[in-house]
């Protein structure tokens, strides 16, 4: 048992330096919480085996206030790991993007790159709050990008609210924006990038925003991650939302 808690605090301490798949973190909370019950049993064991032992409380269970701490976290884990447990099995997913390929949408609207492998095409829904046209997971957990369209509003006031949101999303907040013209018109295209630290980790919110005939496209994308992976994957990211084109 003793090997086995030393692989559980191994696999917590790795996930504070490099990112590792939700499966990995899922199944982490089953065991520890499956050696946690095997040591309780232990102790209960132990226990029994005394002869005229002396408790605090000779009541059998729990008392109140430790109904009131195990009742509501016996909910949240027994709802969040099923939960957990649809995105690691990919239940949300539609299909696989090539790395390396130009992803254009198949009504032809929009187009970007794909730097890398592990880009999954996902349900509308599954990160957006709101209306979207098109949602991925990333490579790696707490990767994620999403593309919206908009009608009636200019380049300048999505870029200063997306500004404004994203600088108070995460701590320690530095913003830079980039613009130029599309081709050889005059549409506008805008790339705004917000690093910072959240959750104790590098944190990022790089959008692209592109003028169109018709309306505005955006190409939003979100990565909190340890340090390791935040390096290797920043630059992937910024080229995503840099080369991201509307059609």
């Amino acid at each position: 048992m003793d090997s086995w808690c030393y692989i559980g605090l191994c696999l917590f301490n790795a996930q504070e330096r490099i990112a590792t798949p939700l499966w990995a973190f899922v199944f982490a909370m089953l065991v520890w919480g499956g050696l946690f019950t095997i040591l309780e049993m232990r102790f209960n064991t132990l226990k029994r085996s005394l002869a005229n032992p002396q408790f605090r409380d000779n009541r059998r269970g729990y008392s109140w206030w430790e109904w009131s701490i195990a009742l509501p976290m016996a909910c949240v884990t027994f709802g969040v790991l099923p939960y957990l447990s649809l995105g690691a099995l990919g239940i949300y997913d539609i299909d696989d993007l090539p790395a390396g390929d130009v992803y254009v949408d198949v009504e032809g609207r929009f187009q970007f790159p794909v730097p890398a492998e592990g880009w999954v095409r996902v349900r509308p829904g599954t990160f957006a709050q709101d209306e979207s046209l098109f949602e991925m997971r990333g490579p790696a957990e707490d990767v994620w990008a999403i593309v919206y369209h908009y009608e009636g509003l200019s380049l300048e006031e999505l870029a200063v609210d997306r500004r404004q949101t994203l600088y108070s999303s995460i701590r320690r907040a530095g913003c830079e924006e980039f613009r130029q013209f599309v081709g050889g018109s005059l549409n506008v295209a805008a790339q705004i990038t917000c690093t910072g630290m959240d959750l104790n980790m590098p944190s990022m919110w790089s959008t692209g925003i592109v003028e169109s005939e018709h309306g505005l496209y955006e190409l939003i994308v979100y990565m909190t991650t340890p340090a390791s992976t935040f390096n290797r994957r920043k630059p992937e990211l910024l080229r995503m939302t840099g080369e991201f084109k509307a059609l």
